[in-house]
């Protein structure tokens, strides 16, 4: 008569194919997500960016109406990572997010330019 076997569980050659498995997953998987991070961070940003200068042209109409009596001379969006300064006759508003910095500027008629990416990023 056969004695039944009573062992249970895995065999070391079944353990590091599941390793290995998870490993060349991990490999794939962690440069992506972190890239997506990125680019959702980056993203953010642009729009942080044109955030604020919406607000800024709010405040250019509100002078010109007579509403208020003098523009913003500064403005921050999101814990600082988006700002805006008032440097002449324009604002200038830096967002960062990501690799990437996004610019663009605001003219005293509250003409807004093209934003901008300059950045590590793509």
């Amino acid at each position: 008569m056969m004695k039944k076997s009573n062992k249970k569980g895995f065999t070391l050659v079944e353990l590091i194919v599941v390793i290995a498995i998870m490993a060349i997953l991990a490999a794939v998987l962690v440069p992506t997500v972190t890239n997506k991070i990125k680019d959702a961070n980056s993203s953010a940003a642009k729009s942080d960016c044109q955030t604020l200068a919406n607000a800024i042209q709010a405040d250019i109409i509100n002078v010109q109406t007579g509403a208020d009596t003098k523009y913003a001379t500064s403005a921050t969006h999101k814990n600082g990572k988006a700002e805006a300064k008032y440097e002449g006759e324009t604002w200038t508003i830096e967002a960062e997010g990501g690799d990437d910095t996004w610019t663009c500027t605001v003219s005293k008629d509250g003409t807004v330019s093209e934003i901008t990416k300059k950045g590590t990023g793509t």
